[in-house]
């Protein structure tokens, strides 16, 4: 007689930047794996070791978006503005295309002072939510840089939190997102 026996997991991959991806937490929900068997379930450990293998063949393959600058360890001095830049990478490529799709991607830019306590929009500095659709869609754009003006009496020696987060148009989905650190010297 088979009996049924379905497990449940959602899984966090960390990426290394070593392979060329960012450290931005891609969360793959590998959904339900139903097992049919003669009278036994697998074990916790024999789910683990499958789950493992679909989630790092899935996370090379899957697109993620990355920010290309500000790069790690970044600083400048005394800017007027500072250029961020991302792509998407892919099986180890980076493409200035996202992911083939019916929708447009739309990208929010935004900065923390605070380490990621607290998130603004770049283009206005109006509070930002991680992960959710900015209100006002003049703080999205569909190009892959943004010219983020950091004047002297706003922007302090300090270090500033950078993320661009991905949103397919016409949907509040999130769709995926970086952050570097960048510094800035007065």
């Amino acid at each position: 007689m088979r009996s049924r026996c379905t497990m449940h997991f959602t899984s966090t991959a960390h990426s290394s930047r070593d392979r060329g991806f960012s450290l931005t937490e891609v969360t793959v929900v590998l959904g339900i794996i139903s097992v049919l068997t003669v009278g036994v379930c697998w074990t916790a450990e024999q789910a683990t070791r499958v789950m493992k293998v679909t989630e790092n063949r899935l996370h090379s393959a899957l697109p993620h978006l990355v920010v290309i600058n500000p790069t790690t360890n970044f600083s400048v001095t005394n800017p007027e503005s500072v250029q961020v830049e991302w792509s998407w990478v892919a099986n180890g490529e980076r493409s200035q295309c996202p992911p083939e799709d019916d929708l447009p991607v739309l990208y929010a830019t935004q900065y923390s002072r605070d380490g990621g306590r607290t998130w603004f929009n770049m283009r206005d500095d109006s509070e930002a939510e991680p992960g959710v659709r900015p209100r006002d869609a003049a703080n999205l754009t569909p190009m892959m840089t943004f010219a983020w003006a950091v004047p002297a009496d706003r922007f302090p020696s300090a270090n500033y939190e950078v993320r661009v987060e991905a949103f397919r148009d016409g949907e509040s989905l999130h769709y995926g997102s970086d952050q570097q650190r960048a510094y800035i010297i007065r």
